[in-house]
Parts: C-alpha cells; sequence; structure tokens
C-alpha cells in the first residue's frame, strides 16, 4: 500500500523484470525518541509479518541498491524551520551522520536527496530529509532521534556553522570526511555542554563512540537481524 503507517515511495527499482517500491515506515507522532524507537520496532515487526520472503533482504543507509537512494527523514511537531534551526540541525545532525555513511554511497545519494538544508513544510511542523537512513540499528537510530531531539530543542544555543566556507560544503557533497574530524570534536564540546544533552548522553554515545573511531554504521547488513525481528542479533 502507498498509504499507512507502512507504505511504500513513488519509486521503484525494476530488477529482474520486476517492480520492487522503496517501503517506508511512518509512525504516530511520540513525545520521546525513546517512544518513536518501540514504534518504530512494531511497524517493522508488522512488516516482517506481511514480507515473508527469507531471500529478501532489508537494507537501510544511503543507497542499498545501485541508483536507489534513501534517507532517514526526521519530523518535529510544533515547531516551524527556520534557517538558525536549519544551520544547527546541518552542522549538528545531518554532519555527524554523514561521518558514519559509506562515503561513495552518501555521495551518489546527494546528487539528487540529502541536501544540506533540505527540509519540507509539514501540517504539524517540518521534516528534515538531510540524512541517510538511520534505520541500521535500535541504538543507531535511537542515538539519531535523539541527536535531532536534542539539537532541534537546544538550536539557540548551538552557533557553530560546519559549512560557513563553501570548501566545506563541497566536502561534504563528495562524502570527504577527513576535513570534518576536527570539528567533530568540537561540535560534541558543544553538545555536551548542553543542559538537555546528559538527559540523553547514554543514547547518543554510540554515535561519538564510532565516529571518533573513524568507524562507518553498517549499511550491507540486513536490518531484520540488528532489529531482532527475523535473524539473529548484529551491531
Amino acid at each position: 500500500t502507498v498509504r499507512g503507517s507502512i507504505g511504500c515511495d513513488s519509486r521503484v527499482v525494476y530488477m529482474g523484470g520486476r517492480a520492487h517500491p522503496l517501503a517506508e515506515l511512518r509512525p504516530s507522532p511520540s513525545s520521546t525518541p525513546e517512544e518513536l524507537v518501540k514504534k518504530l520496532k512494531a511497524l517493522l515487526r508488522r512488516a516482517r509479518r506481511k514480507v515473508t520472503d527469507p531471500g529478501l533482504e532489508w537494507r537501510a543507509g544511503c543507497m542499498p541498491v545501485p541508483g536507489y537512494p534513501v534517507g532517514g527523514h526526521v519530523h518535529f511537531g510544533g515547531i516551524r524551520p527556520s534557517g538558525r534551526l536549519l544551520r544547527a540541525l546541518d552542522t549538528y545532525v545531518g554532519l555527524m551522520l554523514m561521518l558514519l555513511e559509506n562515503p561513495i554511497a552518501g555521495s551518489r545519494r546527494r546528487i539528487k536527496y540529502g541536501h544540506l538544508g533540505d527540509y519540507r513544510h509539514q501540517p504539524h511542523g517540518f521534516e528534515y530529509r538531510t540524512p541517510g537512513s538511520w534505520l541500521i540499528s535500535p541504538r543507531i537510530a535511537k542515538a539519531a532521534l535523539s541527536l535531532a531531539w536534542v539539537v532541534a530543542r537546544n538550536f539557540r544555543s548551538l552557533d557553530r556553522d560546519a559549512f560557513f566556507e563553501p570548501e566545506a560544503i563541497r566536502h561534504f557533497y563528495v562524502g570527504s570526511k577527513t576535513s570534518f574530524l576536527q570539528i567533530a570534536v568540537q561540535l560534541w564540546d558543544d553538545l555536551e555542554a548542553l543542559p538537555d544533552f546528559q538527559n540523553y548522553a547514554n543514547d547518543i554515545w554510540i554515535l561519538k563512540e564510532l565516529i571518533l573511531a573513524k568507524k562507518r554504521w553498517k549499511e550491507k547488513i540486513d536490518i531484520k537481524k540488528t532489529w531482532i525481528i527475523g535473524g539473529q542479533a548484529g551491531n
């Protein structure tokens, strides 16, 4: 179905003479990141009951199939997008998640999707569309959502702009991570100085750990395993 809490995008990819749509999860609004992750897992379990093909892998990330980009859109309610808010989201969320991507897949995705400041107005507020799909695992999903939550609640206290220089923008679009590693340390210092951050530090910590260790999230893993909805657990 196109609509509904478990639906599909209008785009399809053709493989073996058959059309395969891009699946979408559309959980109902939540008041905390933890609650939202629980709803996402419930939807994944429902989808698993509907899609029973054992040979079908479920992928997240940036571009699980060549030419088929995916995203991890974050919806915000009760707040309107502004230049300052979007700049904070790009610097403290979009950049952080870019540092976990497969750089080739990420740069190919950004040819059409995931631009800096990419958002869409919604009746409830707006959706931020820059990141790739963070449904890699429950830990990554909870960390990404918690980070976005903290940044949106505290954007007026986050003044750093990682993309002030045109060269930094170019590095983001081509997935060049090296130039951002130094500023990433400064960004974490900014975040950790926020009173709100300490309430979510344990959930967000995995992002800092992976970024500073120059590791990537696992885009080729079948997320049925990481979410434990049909297979064994993974990271």
